[in-house]
């Protein structure tokens, strides 16, 4: 079963995944991919896609027909079920601020069986806006060459303290 566009029938629930900066993820239920997309491109999208800009569209799974309580519940045991496999950088659904690895594990026994199953998946690939990065200032031409080692030796330092917090940036 699949759909050559984003386009899908009314009430017809996808959950998909995106990759944010900072190594952060963010699982997410929606009717209408492309709008949903577009929101979290443009800053209107969840809390998690307001901190950490999305990167790209990981994988788009079928839900099916449902209210949207029943595609929630789907939405919270796949959230769970990756902070337990990765991590606390994974938000989605009522864990969009996060949670520990082992809270997670409680609310995942706490879950009805039939929202653990696996799901349809779908070839989307979307890839966001380049996300700005932070431009090195500019050098006087009158510069020492002793502060420019002095620049270029912080610099490092403080590309070496974000490595250490974040991870790799993408």
């Amino acid at each position: 079963m699949g759909y050559s566009s984003f386009d899908l029938p009314d009430g017809y629930w996808m959950l998909y995944v995106l990759r944010l900066e900072h190594g952060y993820h963010y699982i997410g239920i929606t009717t209408n991919l492309k709008h949903r997309l577009s929101q979290h491109e443009s800053g209107k999208g969840a809390l998690a896609t307001k901190q950490h800009k999305p990167i790209k569209l990981l994988g788009v799974y079928s839900v099916g027909y449902m209210s949207y309580e029943e595609a929630e519940k789907y939405e919270d045991a796949f959230t769970l079920a990756m902070v337990i496999d990765h991590g606390k950088k994974w938000r989605g659904g009522r864990y969009c601020n996060g949670c520990k690895q082992k809270t997670a594990e409680k609310l995942y026994r706490q879950i009805d069986e039939k929202y653990k199953y696996p799901l349809d998946t779908y070839s989307y690939s979307y890839e966001f806006k380049t996300v700005a990065r932070h431009k090195k200032p500019k050098r006087k031409k009158g510069m020492s060459k002793e502060m420019r080692k002095q620049i270029k030796k912080a610099e490092a330092q403080n590309r070496a303290a974000i490595r250490r917090r974040f991870g790799n940036i993408v």
